[in-house]
C-alpha cells in the first residue's frame, strides 16, 4: 500500500486530464455513424436481447475517428481517476502521526498550467496526427516533472472535484512547531489535534480528534 501511496501523484495528474479527454472525443465524433447511433431504430437493437446475442465485438465500432485512440485516451485517465478515489480512500483510513494545528491558512489553486492542453485541444489539436499526439505527451510529461518537483502536483483541479482544500498550517509535531502544506477534506479547528498522513512531502489530515 505504501509504495502504492506513493504513486498517488501520478494518477492525480492523469486522472486531471480525464474532462480533456472528453473535450478530444467529441472533437472526434465521426458525424456519420455518430447520427446513425442516435437513432431510434439502432438504440432499440442496442437495448434489445436480439443486439446483444449477435453482437460482434470484431465488428463493432464507436462513432468515432480513430477509435483505438480515442479508447486509449479515456480509458487512461478515468482508470487513473478510479485507482486515485481508492489511494485516497486508503489514505483516510490511515491513523497516521498525530498532530495538533495551531495555525491555517488556505492557499490559492493555480490551475493555470491545466488550462493550457485544454487551450490547444479546442483550436489546433488533432489526435490523428501522431506527431501532434508525441508533442502533446512530452508537453504534460515536462509539466508533471516540474509540477512534482516544485510541489505543485497536488495544486490540481480534480483534488478540488473531490473535496479537498490545500492549506498551510503550522502545526506542534512532538513539541515541535513546524509550517507545511497540508490537504485535508475535513473542517480544520485551531488548536485542535489531527491526524496526518505523509505523501510524496504533503500531509493528508486523515482523522480530527472528537
Amino acid at each position: 500500500m505504501a509504495k502504492l501511496r506513493n504513486l498517488a501523484p501520478v494518477f492525480i495528474f492523469i486522472s486531471s486530464y480525464l474532462p480533456l479527454a472528453l473535450i478530444l472525443v467529441v472533437k472526434n465524433f465521426d458525424s456519420t455513424k455518430y447520427q446513425s447511433l442516435l437513432s431510434w431504430h439502432e438504440l432499440y437493437s442496442l437495448l434489445s436481447s436480439n443486439f446483444w446475442g449477435n453482437f460482434d465485438l470484431l465488428e463493432f465500432s464507436l462513432p468515432v475517428k480513430n477509435p483505438l485512440l480515442v479508447c486509449f485516451i479515456i480509458f487512461t485517465p478515468a482508470v487513473s481517476l478510479l485507482i486515485l478515489c481508492w489511494i485516497l480512500n486508503e489514505i483516510e483510513r490511515c491513523t497516521g502521526v498525530e498532530i495538533k494545528i495551531d495555525q491555517t491558512k488556505t492557499l490559492p489553486t493555480d490551475i493555470a498550467n491545466y488550462s493550457v492542453p485544454y487551450i490547444a485541444a479546442f483550436f489546433s489539436l488533432d489526435i490523428g496526427n501522431k506527431l501532434e499526439i508525441i508533442s502533446l505527451l512530452i508537453f504534460l510529461t515536462t509539466m508533471f516533472a516540474i509540477s512534482y518537483k516544485s510541489g505543485a502536483i497536488f495544486f490540481n483541479p480534480m483534488m478540488i472535484i473531490l473535496g479537498y482544500k490545500y492549506m498551510q498550517a503550522t502545526y506542534e509535531d512532538n513539541s515541535i512547531t513546524v509550517t507545511d502544506n497540508i490537504l485535508s477534506k475535513h473542517k480544520i479547528e485551531i488548536n485542535e489535534k489531527a491526524y496526518a498522513v505523509n505523501v510524496s512531502g504533503i500531509l493528508f489530515i486523515t482523522q480530527k480528534d472528537n
